[in-house]
């Protein structure tokens, strides 16, 4: 595995947890400056599309848009360098994302790879999630209220890996087969990763409008 795959993998993994349990404003600014002001044999670091979609991904869910001061302003100006080819990798990764996704700071995101029309139509699959995701259901409740355990370090990786292969079915992801994270129910009663089900909507073609991606039912 390419040194970039591992970092950007890295950061999928920090941008997910951001979602959940948003860092303070220092600790995202010096996270942000260790990834972007490396020396010179890491200057592939701060220009590698998988490497920004996460960094954008991570800012948002720790509720940073582009015009914020600081390391945020950094980040962006990385996208102002970045030949055409590169911002469609971005823009593609971010289509690709499995994970989830604070849409409300992530849209300034999205303009600087994807421009105002890639930016209406992630706030339109999300409107439409959100009409959809009037509860959550019990399951989501039970994971978030599951206490956290301290493990040895060598035993954490394949104890994890385990735990995820016998999760319930109820917490699974519906689309994905995935645990969720950030849980929605469908009017039908199907439950969904939020970042999965706004994949599916993005791919139904508009005209069509939102539909249940299993039942084709209207999700309003």
């Amino acid at each position: 595995v390419s040194s970039g795959a591992l970092a950007a993998s890295f950061l999928k993994d920090c941008a997910d947890i951001a979602y959940t349990a948003p860092p303070t404003s220092e600790l995202l600014q010096a996270f942000l400056h260790s990834c972007l002001c490396h020396g010179a044999g890491w200057s592939w670091y701060a220009t590698d599309p998988p490497v920004l979609a996460a960094l954008a991904v991570l800012a948002a869910n720790a509720e940073q848009k582009p015009s914020d001061p600081g390391m945020a302003q950094a980040l962006a100006s990385q996208f102002s360098s970045l030949p055409r080819d590169a911002l469609d990798s971005v823009a593609e990764r971010w289509d690709r994302w499995q994970g989830p996704v604070n849409v409300g700071h992530f849209d300034s995101w999205a303009d600087l790879a994807s421009g105002p029309s890639a930016t209406a139509a992630v706030a339109a699959s999300t409107a439409a999630v959100t009409a959809a995701a009037a509860t959550t259901g019990p399951e989501a409740k039970a994971i978030a209220a599951e206490p956290s355990v301290a493990l040895p370090a060598d035993d954490a990786e394949s104890l994890l890996h385990s735990l995820v292969q016998r999760a319930p079915e109820h917490f699974l992801c519906q689309l994905s087969g995935r645990l969720m994270m950030d849980p929605v129910k469908t009017p039908q009663g199907y439950v969904f990763e939020r970042s999965s089900l706004l994949l599916a909507l993005r791919e139904t073609p508009e005209a069509e409008g939102y539909r249940c991606p299993l039942t084709q039912e209207p999700l309003t």
